[in-house]
């Protein structure tokens, strides 16, 4: 467990977790499907459960998957998609239902988790992948430091709408200018 803010924590996300997260999905569906591939395939709790096995038992190098717990009720998923030790790289992906955005437990979650590895595996930079419109997660790359190193146009296709993926690097460890909210 990673204690975050008097309500809001981390911890390892778990296969019993997939009715509580089917209901976030289902509760925050519009917001997702707006960024993330993945929500028109996660359409039951037995889609869910598939989601999180996926995830958890993944064998890309150093993949780590965190529930997101926010007033003692799951809110969302941080993940620790893959480390790159030639690189020195770790890629790391979140989502937040609409309930626990603006306190600043995303900066503060990928903050915990990216300083952690940098001491355990010294990675140097931390890449994060944000769709041109998702402005929350653009926020995030920013108050960590994120520098915008890459764009790939037409990413992202939804009802006819195309998006960019935009790229940043963080460099590890993170030292945080402003404190994120509250």
């Amino acid at each position: 467990m990673i204690p975050l803010t008097p309500h809001a924590l981390l911890r390892p996300l778990q296969l019993s977790d997939a009715a509580a997260l089917f209901d976030v999905i289902e509760a925050n569906r519009s917001l997702l499907e707006q960024y993330l591939y993945w929500t028109a395939s996660v359409t039951s709790v037995e889609d869910t459960y598939r989601y999180i096995d996926e995830r958890i038992h993944s064998k890309a190098n150093g993949a780590a998957w965190y529930a997101i717990v926010f007033q003692a009720r799951i809110a969302g998923v941080l993940g620790v998609k893959a480390i790159d030790v030639a690189k020195s790289e770790m890629e790391m992906g979140y989502w937040l239902g609409a309930q626990a955005q603006g306190h600043g437990i995303v900066t503060r979650a990928v903050l915990a988790v990216a300083n952690r590895i940098f001491n355990e595996q010294q990675v140097k930079t931390l890449v994060l992948h944000c769709l041109a419109e998702n402005q929350a997660s653009q926020r995030v790359a920013q108050r960590l430091g994120g520098r915008w190193v890459e764009v790939v146009k037409g990413f992202y296709e939804l009802d006819g709408s195309v998006q960019d993926l935009q790229i940043a690097h963080v460099t590890l460890p993170i030292t945080l200018s402003t404190k994120p909210p509250t």
